[in-house]
């Protein structure tokens, strides 16, 4: 299943993956990881939001890189709002939230030019005392360009250059 989703053959791990449902082979946390990084390729969010829905009615726990990849497939599939509901819901059943969490969200409402929430997540990753990095910045910056506030982009990149992230 791994060799299938690094190799770009999203369709045919989620196939195996499957299979392996279907059997007697027991699935882990780190079966379902690749299962829903390989969803993250095509922007199949709902497959990983099933997928997800599936570990915990068999009790495998979730943690910080199964939430991550489905981020990252909402974040792909061009759904901020859903983006940003596993991000909260992340904070709220207390998965750890790291900074590929928050880019993956700013991320996401970058796609939509949905600036207020991408600072917002932005300002969280603050709160929590997470350094933002250039992801992080990039991501702001055209978010705040897309959405039309282009002070809110110089503003950030203001702030990226005081704090001495390096810039693309």
């Amino acid at each position: 299943i791994s060799a299938c989703e690094k190799g770009d053959e999203s369709k045919k791990a989620l196939q195996l993956f499957g299979d392996m449902c279907q059997s007697s082979v027991q699935v882990d946390t780190i079966t379902f990881s690749i299962a829903i990084s390989a969803c993250k390729q095509d922007g199949e969010w709902e497959r990983a939001l099933q997928l997800c829905a599936r570990m915990s009615q068999s009790q495998v726990d979730v943690d910080t890189i199964i939430f991550n990849a489905m981020l990252s497939s909402c974040e792909r599939g061009g759904n901020w709002t859903v983006a940003l509901n596993v991000f909260h819901i992340m904070a709220k059943i207390m998965v750890e939230l790291d900074i590929v969490s928050h880019n993956n969200a700013i991320t996401a409402c970058e796609r939509s030019g949905e600036w207020h929430e991408a600072l917002q997540v932005m300002s969280a990753a603050v709160l929590r005392s997470m350094a933002s990095n250039i992801i992080s910045f990039n991501a702001a910056i055209s978010t705040c360009g897309k959405g039309g506030a282009w002070q809110n982009s110089l503003q950030r990149f203001r702030v990226m250059m005081q704090r001495t992230v390096q810039s693309d």
